[in-house]
């Protein structure tokens, strides 16, 4: 249902109609180029899920238009295989059919591909945003070879090349949440990076600034983005800082699994994740949050 639902989103139009049955489908499916949806809550579901044969889902949609906001209530029939299919006949539809289909590793890495492919900026900024337990870059790193694929050149960059010096990081010790919070610099992450991508910029980036094991520059040299190219940058704490980013991917965790997948020697940090949640609120700015509270079985649901 929310991968279908971010595919109307994102104006992926060959998945809605890989994921709509082939007896009702519409011949010529469009998408309609000034609706935005931007919020998706699944109501309820009845059967539907892999090994049955036929089910319901209950969903109810939230979009903005030229002529206000408003929401779409649907109660779907749908026929699994392998991922469910939609059966409905209307075009106007926010979402679609994956009741009980959790995706794997390798499926949300092809999702992710498909939604920069969708995009049509020259240079696009990606940011994979999580706890260091979600490992955003591993995600970002296995994003790589697929959109080569595809004909788009990928920079990496790690946030963690953009801490700031010992003497400001630690200033209040090796335990204090707020600096902990505040330990990526991002204004430089910002000029040296983030900016340079972006519309008008040079494309002239610093892959990396300060190696934070030395505690010194790592005096990397100026690259070059190629044309047509993105940029995946991993990394936590990144929402809310300014950083004018196309496209940013938000590895969520409830706080009970955050508390339990934190080490006892860094319970101290929960702080600033909870201060993260409170006054930043990723999983509702992020533009795709992946619940990955079980690893194996990530769950794709799109917020505008």
């Amino acid at each position: 249902m929310r991968a279908r639902f971010s595919a109307y989103a994102v104006g992926d139009v060959d998945f809605v109609r890989r994921t709509w049955h082939p007896t009702t489908r519409p011949r010529d499916l469009t998408l309609e180029a000034d609706v935005r949806w931007y919020r998706l809550d699944v109501l309820a579901t009845v059967r539907g899920a892999i090994g049955d044969t036929e089910g319901t889902v209950e969903f109810r949609a939230f979009y903005r238009s030229p002529g206000g906001a408003g929401s779409q209530h649907e109660v779907q029939p749908v026929r699994p295989r392998g991922c469910a299919v939609v059966l409905s006949r209307r075009r106007r539809v926010a979402g679609g059919a994956r009741a009980g289909c959790p995706l794997t590793e390798d499926g949300v890495v092809h999702y992710l591909v498909d939604v920069v492919r969708a995009r049509t900026e020259d240079h696009l900024r990606v940011a994979l945003d999580g706890h260091p337990s979600t490992h955003p870059e591993d995600l970002a790193d296995a994003m790589v070879s697929p959109l080569r694929a595809i004909g788009r050149p990928v920079a990496r960059v790690h946030a963690t090349d953009f801490l700031r010096p010992a003497s400001v990081r630690l200033e209040f010790g090796r335990q204090d949440a707020h600096e902990y919070y505040d330990q990526v610099d991002t204004r430089a992450l910002a000029r040296e990076v983030v900016d340079p991508w972006g519309p008008g910029g040079t494309g002239r980036y610093l892959p990396s600034l300060w190696d934070a094991d030395l505690d010194r520059a790592t005096r990397a040299p100026y690259a070059q983005a190629e044309a047509g190219a993105v940029l995946l940058l991993d990394g936590a704490l990144l929402l809310g800082r300014g950083l004018d980013l196309d496209l940013v991917v938000h590895l969520a965790l409830r706080p009970a699994t955050l508390a339990r997948r934190t080490a006892a020697r860094d319970a101290w940090t929960l702080a600033a994740y909870a201060r993260y949640a409170v006054e930043v609120g990723p999983d509702q700015i992020a533009d795709v949050v992946l619940r990955v509270d079980d690893a194996r079985h990530p769950a794709v649901v799109f917020r505008g």
